[in-house]
């Protein structure tokens, strides 16, 4: 109190105050001692206090204040935003500048937490703007505002100040941490981001005295970080004419961002994060000398030296990228020398040498020097995920904890416990098991329910596709209605070739999300889809042929990351996902049968029975694999069917599989038919044009008049159709995309231009439609093909002496299967 000085506190609980003088006039004060009660202190449970906040906060309020504030929901949502009406700021004693002249009626809600993530205080916004918090005698601290997407968001990490920059931040993608005021918060964030690069956010605030406790306060706050840390710290303030974060994004708003255009708003963030890293300034730590700190000096030293004494061997592949060659306990691991896990390693060896925490500054710089060391004085290696192509062998990586690998040559397959080419492998990826041989591929058929035995080769068939290490991939697109196991075939299948924690995924948000999936893994399936839409259809096509998908790197103006692959891919869903021709042209297509009541099984015991036959069909399929490898140069076909690569390698395998030659090609025209009559009747254009040609003959002529032709007899509804085309160009468009399913079922679709003309010719075919011929293979058998008379083709004491155990449901037997059955017939 001013004036008074605190003197004694009674037993009834007031305390006691002297009067002193009137510090601005410096005069005595009048009056003796002064008395005030004394209020209870009460703890309040702030985690609970912030949850009922948030349940307080309706989904309209909540759209309306992220209006105001001119930030996404999804930013709010991030730190938790609730709401608090003035009982409950009374509750907790909540208090602000200007609060005692106008007490708030109501005020939005952000949780304050420790590093720990637990709350420890809330930070209140009045709608006026006016900032307050809880009281200390409620048990609240200052904290810190964590949105929920820190720990997935990419260094560095931008310390503002108060809850609405970070959702400002969170707006346009920014990684962000609030701090609550301009140099407060020092303990809890390096605590929480010791780890992490920061760049600390000051405000362009001047007052009247002439200070800037935006900025000073930014320049204190990064002293100490650096003292703490022991490493450079980085500080900096918005472009001049711009408050906050906040202030910077409403110009970008009045500029004309949208921010319901999420990838709008990220690009206009990234732009914003380069130019604030490009204006910052460096606060070092206290050393020794003018130089650097002799800690980090000799520590970077040290972990150079150590990687030399552990013989790690550092190299790049193609694109430049950074590798490191570690062993360990005899196992060889391949590793991204900027990968966590190489950092962890780092860490560790560190700590068994010198017995002490590695400082970040020193892990940092060691790890750039070990990157150029990679890039300019390393060798050129080809790096593979799961299946690699080495010397005209296929080599396939196990994942398992001993590093084992799996070779499959012309002659046969072993298992080799280190592998003569570079795999990496990510943190999703599973362990196949060693696969023993004697096995068939008919034991798959048990597990899976298909409808007809032309299914099951067709199955077989995209199986053997996914183990060719060049591409391209047919796609396995999986219908039914729900109950017929269209998730666990596709499960199964992924297990046989690229088994993965998350087996299935949801559809991606985006182009870059399934780029980074197909960098993460060798197959790529999609679960419980409804439809494919025109943009993820085109990733789809691209990545199953072969296609680069391109970014800008995060934090850089020019350079690009760029992911290029070839990926096999799998998708299921209850009704014909795919629509579009160029899709279903790429793609084997299934209707799974019901299944009837009585004959349903869990998946556990699905799942059982098949990991216990798993390394014998695992065995079988590698068979046919060595003999595709044997025969793929000399298959030949008068007439190439679509995807002519990929049938070539099962054409290629098929004298190792349990039916006929040339009974996959035969399912496949079949299933193909079945196709083009989906996509003819999914395309209001493709069946007026079989409907007409078939009633009237040939069609010539422009764009315009066909297209006038087609509609002279439609009624309103088809005319209003999204796939029917609006005009000339639109309609060269779609024939040009349904003239491949028009040809196979007797319809040619040419564009000619003459005399400055173009015209369409539409017509029936004078021959046969356009469908593959049976392909020829130089040896018709098995035994011909090189293959063992009990159908492995394995080189004997190369492989693990393990049989997989088998029981009276799932063992195989000498009993002919439908698939042996057809063979015989055939025979």
């Amino acid at each position: 109190m001013n004036g008074y000085m605190r003197v004694a506190t009674t037993p009834d609980g007031y305390t006691v105050y002297r009067c002193l003088e009137d510090r601005r006039a410096g005069v005595p004060k009048r009056g003796g001692l002064r008395k005030r009660k004394e209020q209870p202190v009460i703890k309040a449970d702030l985690a609970s206090e912030d949850r009922r906040f948030r349940a307080a906060l309706s989904s309209e309020r909540k759209t309306i204040i992220a209006q105001e504030l001119g930030v996404t929901v999804a930013a709010l949502d991030s730190i938790g935003i609730g709401r608090a009406d003035d009982n409950d700021l009374k509750r907790l004693r909540a208090g602000g500048r200007g609060w005692k002249e106008v007490y708030p009626q109501i005020a939005s809600s952000f949780p304050e937490c420790d590093a720990t993530g637990a709350v420890v205080g809330i930070c209140f916004r009045a709608d006026d703007g006016r900032k307050g918090s809880p009281s200390g005698k409620v048990g609240a601290k200052r904290g810190l505002i964590i949105p929920s997407t820190l720990p997935t968001r990419p260094d560095p990490v931008m310390l503002v100040e108060g809850p609405t920059d970070v959702t400002a931040c969170e707006t346009l993608g920014i990684t962000s941490v609030g701090r609550p005021s301009n140099a407060s918060g020092g303990r809890l964030i390096a605590q929480l981001l010791a780890r992490r690069e920061v760049l600390i956010v000051g405000e362009n605030d001047p007052n009247p005295a002439g200070t800037w406790p935006g900025r000073e306060g930014a320049e204190r706050l990064a002293k100490y970080l650096a003292t703490t840390w022991k490493r450079v710290v980085r500080w900096t303030l918005p472009p001049e004419g711009h408050k906050d974060v906040r202030t910077y994004l409403q110009h970008l708003i009045a500029g004309g961002l949208d921010l319901n255009d999420e990838q709008a708003c990220h690009e206009a963030g990234k732009r914003f994060a380069q130019g604030l890293i490009a204006a910052a300034t460096e606060e070092l730590p206290p050393t020794s000398s003018a130089g650097e700190s002799k800690v980090d000096s000799g520590a970077r030293e040290a972990i150079l030296r150590l990687c030399v004494e552990a013989g790690d061997q550092f190299f790049h592949d193609n694109e430049n990228r950074a590798f490191v060659l570690v062993r360990e306990g005899g196992i060889a691991r391949t590793l991204p020398v900027r990968s966590r896990e190489y950092n962890l390693l780092l860490g560790r060896r560190f700590y068994r040498s010198a017995t002490s925490g590695l400082p970040s500054t020193a892990k940092t710089e060691a790890i750039a020097t070990l990157e150029g060391l990679a890039v300019y004085e390393g060798r050129e290696e080809a790096v593979f995920i799961r299946l690699g192509e080495y010397e005209g062998s296929v080599v396939l990586d196990l994942c398992d904890k001993r590093g084992r690998v799996v070779v499959i040559g012309k002659d046969g397959w072993e298992v080799r416990d280190e592998s003569p080419i570079r795999f990496r492998r990510t943190r999703g990826m599973l362990a196949l098991p060693a696969p023993v041989p004697g096995g068939s591929i008919e034991d798959l058929h048990r597990f899976i329910n298909v409808g007809t035995v032309e299914d099951f080769i067709l199955v077989c068939a995209f199986i053997l596709g996914c183990f060719s290490p060049r591409g391209p991939f047919m796609i396995l697109l999986v219908n039914g209605e729900p109950g017929s196991a269209k998730s666990t075939l596709c499960r199964l299948v992924r297990a046989l070739i690229d088994p993965n924690k998350a087996p299935l995924r949801s559809e991606p948000k985006d182009i870059r999300d399934l780029a980074i999936a197909a960098n993460n893994a060798w197959m790529i399936a999609l679960d419980n889809m409804s439809r494919v839409n025109e943009r993820l259809s085109n990733a789809l096509c691209r990545l199953a042929t072969g296609g680069g998908f391109a970014t800008r790197e995060l934090y850089t103006d020019a350079d690009e990351t760029i992911f290029d692959a070839k990926r096999p891919i799998m998708i299921n869903g209850i009704g014909d996902v795919a629509d579009r021709s160029d899709l279903i042209d790429r793609a084997i297509r299934l209707t799974l049968p019901t299944i009837p009541e009585h004959q349903r099984r869990t998946e556990k015991a699905i799942r059982s029975a098949f990991e216990q036959q798993q390394p014998a069909i695992l065995g079988a399929f590698l068979d046919a694999v060595s003999v595709a490898l044997r025969n793929e140069a000399a298959v030949r076909f008068t007439r190439l069917p679509r995807m002519a690569d990929s049938a070539s390698w099962v054409v290629a395998a098929e004298p190792a599989c349990p039916w006929a030659p040339g009974s996959f090609i035969a399912a496949l025209d079949d299933q193909r038919r079945d196709a083009d009559e989906s996509v003819i009747e999914a395309c209001p254009l493709a069946h007026a044009v079989r409907d007409r040609v078939e009633r009237n003959g040939e069609i010539e002529g422009t764009a315009t008049e066909i297209l006038d032709l087609l509609s002279a007899d439609k009624d309103e509804k088809v005319l209003r159709h999204p796939a029917w085309p609006k005009g000339a160009p639109a309609l060269g468009t779609k024939l040009r995309e349904v003239a491949p399913s028009l040809r196979r079922l007797g319809i040619e679709v040419q564009f000619d231009r003459a005399g400055g003309c173009r015209t369409i010719t539409i017509r029936k075919n004078e021959g046969s439609p356009d469908m593959p011929s049976p392909p020829s293979l130089p040896s018709p058998g098995a035994q011909e093909a090189g293959l063992t008379p009990d159908g492995g083709g394995s080189l004997g004491p190369s492989h693990d002496s393990e049989s997989p155990p088998g029981d009276s449901e799932t063992a195989s037997d000498d009993s002919d299967g439908p698939l042996r059955k057809a063979r015989k017939a055939d025979k």
